[in-house]
Order: C-alpha cells, then structure tokens, then sequence
C-alpha cells in the first residue's frame, strides 16, 4: 500500500492523480515535468558551477601570491644590494678622507721641515758672510802696513794692544836714552808681536772655518736626510696609491661577483618561477582536461538519458494511447451507467419526498456503490438520513 502511494505522482500541469511516470498526461495531454529531478539537476549544476569558480579563484589566489613573494624577493634583494652600495662608499668616503688628513699632515710636516732647513741655510748663510766679512777684514788689516813702533792689534783684547802699546813706549824711550846698541832687540820684539798675532788670528779662521764646514755638513747631511724623507713618503704615497687600487679593484671585482651570484640567482628564482608556472598551467590543464572529460560524460549521459527517454516516450505514447481507448470505452459505459444513475436518483429524490427513507437510503447506497464520489447520492443519502432521525426522535417524544 505505501508503495502504490509512493508510485502515486500529480500531473505539473493539471494536478491530475498518475498511478505510473508517463510522458504525456492522459487528463490534458500536457508533457509531464519532473520538476524534483529538474530541481536536482540544476543543484547540481549550480554546484558545479561553484565549484568550478572556487578552482579558479583558487589558482588566482595561488598565483597573485606567487607574484607577491616574488616582488617581496626583489624588493629584498634591491634593498641589500643598496645597502651593500652604501657601505661600500661610506668606507670608500672614509679612506679617502683618512689618506687625504695623512696626505695634508705628511704634507705639513714637509712644510714645517722645509722651513726649519731653510731658517738653517740662512742662518748659515748670514754666519758665511759674517765669517768673510771677518776673513775680509783681517785681510785688509794683515796687508796694510803698521807703523813701526805701533803694530796692529787684534781685535780680540783691548789690554793686549795697551801692553803691546806699553812696551813700545818702553823700547822708544829705552832707544832715545841708550842710542843705536839695543835696535836689534827692538826689532825682534816687533817680529815676534808681529808673528804672535797672524798666528792667533789665523787659527781663529781656521776654527770659524772649521766650524762652518761642519755646519755646511750638517746641511748637506740634513738635506740628505730630507731627500731620503721625500722619496720615502714618495715611496708611501706610491704604496698607498696602489693599495687603494687594488682595494678597488677588489671591491669592483667583488661587486662584479655579488652582481654575477644576484643574476644567477634571479634566473635561479625565474627558472623556479617559471616551472611553477609550468607546474600551474599542467594543473590548470589537467583540470581543463577532467571538465572536459566530465561534461563529455554529462553529455553522454544526457544522451543515453534522451535516447532512453525517447524510447520511454514511445512507451508511454503507447500507454497514453491504451488510457485514452480505455477513458474512451469507460466513458461511454459510464455515460450509460450516468443515465441508470440519473433515473435511480431521480426515484431516490422521489421516495425521499414521499418520507420513504428507507428506499432513498438504499437507492443513493446503490449508486454510491457504483460511483463513490456522486455528490447528490451523498446528498440524498444524508437527507434521509436526517429524516429518518427526525421522524424516531418524533416519535419517541409522541
């Protein structure tokens, strides 16, 4: 029983009860809709539908966060590289500006030396003229000749010449009183003051001369040494220079290295890149290709499915046609039977006037028996019955 209610289904165009699925109604000829089994397979086209954008956002999302790593790597990589750049000529900045202090004190110190040699060479210089004007001086005083009895002094003591000038007063006066006998001691005194004094003069020009040679070899000697300071801080700078091109060069070919490894890399990074690509697009293909393998599977289906409903068609085509014969002949059977029908409730209605309840009840029974849904056999049926409720409970109150 639950299963004929089960297989029982209403017509979408005319509500009609359907004991079995058929293609066309046989109340209204209207094509029957499985609106349920319309209903699922719109959900599940929906769903499909929504699944595939879900692939797709999916995919998107994957590969915006693939570009965004990817930036972030430059951004990286730049940035490192800046500072790298920036640390490079700080350091570039600091030694040029420590080889430039070295340079402008190397360069004072030069300065400082310099003049410190030439105050030397003009000290020297003023005690070389001083020292010839002193030679010239002596030299003059040696040739001009002394009077006889007055020989020349030198200029180193004055109470030399005053004895000197004592004693040849003596000898004049000792000459004037003792005649011609003591000229030749007088003559031997002037020689001997005469030789004493060129000899004392003379080793002083030998010391002052001896004393400038020393200082003109301590010049010489200091100016050695300040040629020997040149070239060395020549030779320094020299070495500076070419440690500083080579640090450079260093730094260049480093530079050159850290750029080669950034490329390498940076194609390293793109060649990952791009077999990712790869990896997504095979994905993304792969997918294509199972859409493309289901929807050609939903279209056989709904191929098998047409051919199996056209051949259900022709079935119930068939069923519609039996159904319709049978309406056919049940319909002129029942118009008969409507005619039996219409003459047995007229004589209900009849016998239901003249109070014979009994005999109405019977007759509306026997139609309902054939026709369960009669309305005015149920009207008939329910009207004697209230008569005859009526007439007993008259009765009993009588």
């Amino acid at each position: 029983m639950a299963q004929q209610k089960e297989d029982i289904i209403e017509c979408s165009a005319c509500n009609e009860k359907l004991q079995v699925k058929v293609k066309f109604c046989p109340f209204c000829s209207e094509e029957y809709v499985d609106l349920k089994l319309q209903a699922e397979q719109a959900e599940k086209a929906k769903q499909a539908a929504a699944e595939a954008k879900r692939q797709k956002e999916l995919a998107a999302q994957v590969e915006s966060e693939r570009q965004k790593a990817a930036q972030e790597r430059q951004r990286a990589e730049q940035a490192e590289k800046e500072q790298q750049e920036k640390d490079a000529q700080f350091q570039k900045e600091q030694e040029d500006k420590r080889q430039a202090l070295e340079q402008e004190q190397a360069k004072r110190e030069a300065e400082a030396k310099q003049e410190a040699l030439a105050r030397q060479q003009a000290d020297l210089a003023r005690q070389t003229a001083e020292l010839e004007r002193q030679k010239a001086e002596q030299a003059q005083q040696a040739n001009a000749a002394p009077p006889p009895f007055q020989p020349a002094q030198p200029k180193g003591s004055s109470g030399k010449y005053v004895v000197i000038a004592f004693v040849v007063i003596l000898i004049v006066i000792y000459l004037v009183f003792s005649g011609d006998k003591n000229t030749a001691p007088v003559e031997s005194v002037n020689e001997t003051v005469t030789e004493t004094q060129p000899s004392q003069e003379q080793q002083e020009l030998v010391a002052q001369k001896a004393e400038l040679e020393r200082q003109k070899q301590e010049l010489e000697q200091q100016k050695a040494e300040q040629d020997t300071l040149a070239q060395q801080q020549a030779e320094a700078q020299r070495q500076k220079d070419q440690q500083a091109q080579q640090e450079a060069e260093q730094q260049q070919a480093e530079a050159e290295q850290q750029q080669a490894e950034a490329e390498r890399q940076l194609q390293d990074q793109s060649n990952h890149d791009a077999l990712a690509q790869q990896k997504a697009d095979l994905a993304q293909q792969k997918a294509e290709v199972e859409r493309q393998k289901a929807e050609q599977a939903k279209q056989e289906n709904l191929a098998r499915q047409k051919a199996e409903q056209a051949r259900q068609d022709a079935v119930e085509r068939q069923k519609a046609e039996k159904a319709r014969q049978e309406a056919t002949r049940s319909s002129s059977s029942n118009s008969q039977n409507d005619s039996q029908t219409s003459a047995a409730l007229g004589n209900a209605d009849k016998a239901l006037r003249m109070k014979n309840y009994s005999t109405a009840k019977r007759i509306a029974r026997d139609v309902l028996a054939s026709s369960p849904n009669n309305a005015q056999a149920l009207r008939i049926l329910r009207q004697a019955e209230e008569g005859e409720a009526k007439a007993f409970d008259n009765m009993v109150i009588e």
